[in-house]
């Protein structure tokens, strides 16, 4: 004799208590926050020269005599002659010594740059581009000199920027665009060179980017009573039973930037009163795949819209539902239905 069961299923499973009013979940637009409101019982959410001398003896000698004579002043002139250009060498080759020490001398740089930020340290909004302003401080010897500013964005070499120095401390600004920067950390360094004075080392400023606070929220709001799946009747079969009643659920979106919003579902196992528990549990059902809910995360809808009725989107035999496996047994049952609503891109 086949024996029908039927389950009470008003299922305490689906029995939400009437929660007051709706449960709103603010998300920042920069993380993904997210809330969830639950319901006590059931379904709910949560870088120098030498002279000659000798002279010539009168003409008393022999020719002979004169013929040596001459022999000997021809010598001795070509004798002054060759000490008097070694000595031109000489002095020819000191004075090309002291004027290539005096050319070295007039290329070698004179003192060092030092750069000094306004600060090392500032925050900013997203979006925002912002300017570091700082003194370069020069030599007196190289006053009206190009001085040039070197900036390096998170890694990223910038536009630089030239200035004159007019004075020994020389203002300057680099600005640093908002498409540059990330939300969080970034590191700006900043570097001075010019042609006659060594270069600056390099000096850091971090810039921190905050991200705008949204002036309006994300939020939800949910049937006030039971979700339900009704009574079913058992029939030893495994069996997937529909949604009973209104499971009114409304997401709002007023915030006047949005990326979009996720709603996620995590259900409890569900259990009578006194403890037993059913063969089977609540699942999420879409294109032909269907997942459980029980002690898990899952991706329930999502979207950009401002406005969005969940359930309208799924049909008698998808969104969230009931699976009894073979096993179960009839009784009250009931557990709990966690939404959580975060902002995130669709």
């Amino acid at each position: 004799m086949k024996q029908w069961l039927v389950i009470g299923l008003s299922l305490l499973i689906g029995s939400w208590p009437a929660l007051p009013g709706r449960a709103t979940t603010t998300a920042d637009s920069d993380a993904a926050t997210t809330s969830s409101v639950s319901s006590s019982t059931q379904l709910s959410t949560d870088s120098g020269a030498v002279s000659t001398s000798d002279a010539t003896e009168s003409s008393q000698t022999t020719k002979s005599d004169h013929t040596a004579e001459s022999s000997t002043a021809t010598t001795s002139a070509e004798e002054t002659t060759s000490s008097s250009d070694q000595s031109s060498s000489a002095s020819h080759d000191e004075s090309s010594s002291s004027a290539s020490s005096s050319s070295s001398q007039s290329e070698s740089k004179v003192g060092q740059l030092k750069l000094t930020p306004t600060t090392t340290a500032l925050t900013v909004t997203d979006g925002q581009s912002t300017e570091l302003t700082g003194t370069v401080q020069v030599p007196k010897q190289s006053l009206n000199q190009k001085v040039v500013i070197h900036p390096t964005i998170n890694g990223t070499t910038a536009t630089t920027v030239t200035v004159t120095a007019t004075t020994t401390k020389v203002p300057f600004t680099v600005t640093v665009p908002a498409s540059s920067l990330q939300v969080g950390d970034n590191q700006v360094t900043l570097a001075a060179t010019s042609e006659q004075v060594e270069a600056a080392p390099t000096t850091a400023v971090q810039i921190n980017v905050m991200t705008v606070p949204d002036s309006g929220s994300i939020s939800y709001t949910q049937s006030v009573g039971a979700l339900a799946f009704g009574q079913v009747t058992l029939t030893g079969a495994s069996q997937l039973i529909k949604r009973s009643g209104d499971w009114h659920l409304i997401v709002n979106d007023d915030r006047t930037t949005t990326t979009g919003w996720v709603l996620s579902a995590e259900a409890t196992s569900l259990t009578t009163s006194d403890g037993q528990q059913l063969a089977g549990g609540l699942v999420y059902r879409q294109g032909g795949q269907e997942t459980s809910l029980t002690n898990q995360v899952v991706e329930v809808a999502k979207s950009t819209a401002t406005t969005y009725d969940v359930e309208s989107h799924w049909t008698s035999d998808t969104g969230i539902l009931l699976r009894l496996n073979a096993g179960a047994r009839a009784g009250d049952y009931a557990g709990q239905l966690t939404w959580t609503l975060t902002s995130a891109p669709e």
